[in-house]
Formats: structure tokens, sequence, C-alpha cells
């Protein structure tokens, strides 16, 4: 993927024309403040690679070191659970806790 830097000035002035060149000329756009990167503009699709590879790492991790993993991600808890029963739910959790020390939570 090709990617070019913007200042956060430039993206001020330019966020539309920058979101449409990372979507349709799928370009990573990193922006900076004082020359150094602070954010990156990707295309959804581009977003939703990495976040499907950052997760699938970690959930590898966790198989492999025979773990249970606890996410507060609800999409990945909804994709995985009937696969996965390793995988749980912060909410759930902490619903457990809470009924085990007698807790009162408002979620």
């Amino acid at each position: 993927m090709k990617s070019t830097t913007a200042s956060v000035a430039e993206g001020k002035r330019s966020f539309s024309r920058l979101i449409q060149e990372a979507n349709e000329k799928k370009r990573e756009i990193i922006v900076t403040r004082r020359g150094k990167p602070v954010a990156a503009i990707v295309s959804y699709e581009e977003y939703e690679r990495g976040r499907s590879a950052y997760d699938a790492s970690y959930l590898a991790l966790a198989e492999e070191e025979s773990a249970i993993f606890i996410t507060a991600d609800r999409t990945l808890f909804g994709n995985v659970k009937e696969e996965l029963a390793w995988v749980k739910w912060l909410g759930d959790v902490l619903r457990k806790e809470a009924v085990a020390k007698n807790l009162k939570l408002n979620f």
C-alpha cells in the first residue's frame, strides 16, 4: 500500500480529499504534527483487515497457551463464541464476579 503524509493543518483543510484518497486510491495517509506521525487514515477495508489480523494473533496465542481469552469486543465475541468456548466476553466475566461478591452492576 502506498502511503503519503499530511500535516494536521493540511488534514483540517483537506479532510474530505484525504478520506477519498485513502478509500479510492488505497493510500495510507500518515498524519503528522511537527514532523512526527500522530495518526493514520486508511480505508475501512484496510482497517478491518488489520483488526482481523490483530484479533487472530491474540486468539492464536491464547489457544496455544490454553488460556481463557477475555475480550471487551462484542463483535469479536459474537463471531467466535460458538466455535471457541474459551473466549469470554468481559461483561459476562464482570457480572459473574459481581454476583460472587454480591455487587450491583449497571450494564
